[in-house]
């Protein structure tokens, strides 16, 4: 584990290091749109900004600048998004909403896909089998962007049952501001006071489509890896001999063929865990939802790379970190899986 945490710190440096000279060597800068807007701004008042950016030095010189900064906890500040504002400001105030949703999104998928999936691996070759292969084929091949705008028509724009995108009703507090100004005041705000099954309800409205959308798709992906993985495993002698035992048929299952079986399905959620972070671009944008996919968007299209970098560097730090927890759980599941 001495040995792994070190490859992970120096493969997380490499990575913020291309992160950063990807991004800085692109053609372009913070202010070329100001000369577009305004044509008595000249190159020397171009060159005169990206100076107080820093801009002017070499960019391994920036890198070494941006990186000491950060690991001190200085992020930085918008460029362009919102100028002036701290980077690490502006996640924090994006990353709730997109954990609210990517985490319900992902404790439906894996409370639902694992359970099918072993029910089809021990159902082989039955008509549910058969029923829960295709509707996962379905939910893997369907794009989330065109089921999410099949389910606005059908469910805001035919039956007026759900709102068509955003995090709450106009006038209407949503939760997780509720749940900050709570947490600052120390005690429930009078302005909501009475009005919390309102919000709440309120909130959930505007929260399952995109949670259902997000869903699906992990869902079909999970129940498919469970039961592959579970098939491979109910083949296996021990699964006989805990039978030939007398072992109920429900504890062989569970006891010993689900902790074997796992094994893959871990290194597939692992890495999905990092998206709670990063979020759903598509899905966030197609219903209006002020999570980081946006954010990320919004600083890609404005040449905000400091922001861009700063999501883009925790997402890298996610993705290391959690492989880095896989290996380890996979010990865990299985105490006969050793590294040397």
């Amino acid at each position: 584990m001495i040995r792994r945490t070190i490859q992970v710190i120096i493969l997380w440096l490499f990575i913020t290091a291309l992160i950063y000279f990807i991004l800085n060597l692109v053609p372009g800068g913070p202010f070329d749109m100001l000369r577009l807007s305004n044509p008595r701004i000249t190159q020397e008042h171009i060159n005169r900004l990206n100076a107080l950016l820093g801009l002017d030095k070499p960019i391994y010189v920036r890198y070494f600048i941006w990186l000491g900064k950060m690991l001190h906890g200085d992020w930085s500040s918008s460029w362009t998004t919102s100028v002036g504002r701290p980077v690490l400001e502006l996640i924090m105030n994006r990353l709730p909403y997109t954990i609210l949703l990517m985490g319900l999104s992902t404790f439906i998928a894996i409370a639902l896909g694992v359970p099918i999936g072993i029910y089809s691996a021990v159902k082989q070759y039955s008509w549910s089998d058969y029923l829960v292969t295709a509707l996962s084929f379905f939910g893997m091949s369907m794009p989330t962007f065109w089921f999410g705008i099949m389910m606005i028509v059908v469910f805001s724009v035919a039956l007026g049952l759900l709102p068509t995108g955003g995090v709450a009703s106009p006038g209407q507090p949503d939760i997780i501001d509720v749940i900050r100004r709570v947490i600052t005041l120390g005690r429930s705000d009078p302005e909501v006071a009475g009005r919390e099954i309102e919000i709440l309800v309120d909130g959930i409205k505007h929260l399952i489509m995109p949670a259902t959308v997000l869903s699906l798709f992990n869902l079909a992906g999970y129940s498919r890896y469970m039961r592959s993985s579970m098939l491979e495993v109910l083949r296996q002698d021990y699964m006989r001999t805990a039978r030939a035992k007398g072992v109920v048929e429900r504890l062989v299952i569970l006891k010993h063929g689900l902790r074997n079986a796992l094994i893959p399905v871990i290194t597939i959620i692992m890495l999905s865990i990092p998206g709670l972070f990063s979020g759903a671009i598509i899905t966030e944008s197609i219903f209006s939802w002020p999570g980081m996919g946006r954010l990320l968007i919004d600083g890609l299209s404005q040449v905000d790379w400091p922001l861009v970098q700063g999501i883009l560097v925790i997402s890298a730090f996610l993705v290391v970190f959690f492989n880095f927890l896989a290996d380890v759980l996979y010990a865990v599941v299985d105490p006969r899986i050793q590294y040397t």
